[in-house]
């Protein structure tokens, strides 16, 4: 009877573990909140995640709300992309029970601080990858960042590429590509970390010569 009872116990963990979660999914422009499609069936592993991003592009400001199911490696997506003069700012949260609600997220703070990071800043049109100057980084945005997209229907595909400073939290942003008709789209994310301030690296080095020559005299 003992043995019974262990193996039914045994049997519900285990069948528990590879149930997946039911998450409400939508998807909103111009606003802070959404609603849609309730109790969605997640693929397995994943979790009910709410997504706030609000983009600055000159004069344009653009906001996205969206509730969906989401790796658990996605709810560290918080953070900042800047690129010329655009803006975006992203916050994820998560949850991990059936039909929860992830508490509301908190876009980050943004900052003009210099903060000794370089990355090259490009834009274009009809490419994949993009090269431009060094720009200065600010605040949280240690990382450089290169954003490519590409859109195609059947062998006829569009591309543009765009590069920045970016924070860690945004770095966490996964590759995504997705199928509508005839319609492929994929966007990915490559980091690399910044370049040393190159004022203050040649300051550095000319101090080190000076104090060289001071010695050797």
């Amino acid at each position: 009877m003992m043995f019974l009872l262990e193996f039914v116990v045994l049997f519900s963990t285990l069948a528990s573990t590879g149930q997946s979660l039911k998450c409400d999914k939508c998807f909103s422009l111009d606003s802070d909140s959404c609603t849609g499609f309730s109790g969605q069936e997640c693929p397995s592993g994943e979790v009910c995640a709410s997504r706030y991003e609000i983009s600055f592009s000159d004069l344009i400001v653009t906001q996205t709300f969206n509730r969906l199911c989401a790796p658990q490696a996605e709810c560290s997506v918080t953070g900042t992309f800047t690129h010329g003069s655009s803006t975006e700012r992203v916050a994820t949260t998560c949850c991990d029970t059936d039909y929860c609600t992830p508490t509301m997220p908190k876009l980050p703070d943004t900052s003009s601080q210099p903060n000794g990071v370089w990355c090259q800043q490009c834009l274009s049109m009809g490419t994949y990858t993009c090269t431009g100057g060094l720009v200065q980084c600010t605040g949280e945005a240690t990382m450089c960042l290169q954003k490519s997209r590409m859109e195609s229907i059947g062998s006829q595909a569009i591309y543009s590429s765009e590069r920045g400073c970016a924070s860690k939290g945004y770095c966490n942003m996964r590759n995504t590509s997705s199928v509508s008709g005839a319609v492929t789209k994929e966007i990915t994310y490559t980091c690399t970390n910044g370049f040393p301030n190159a004022a203050t690296t040649t300051a550095t080095r000319i101090l080190f010569l000076f104090v060289i020559l001071t010695i050797s005299f």
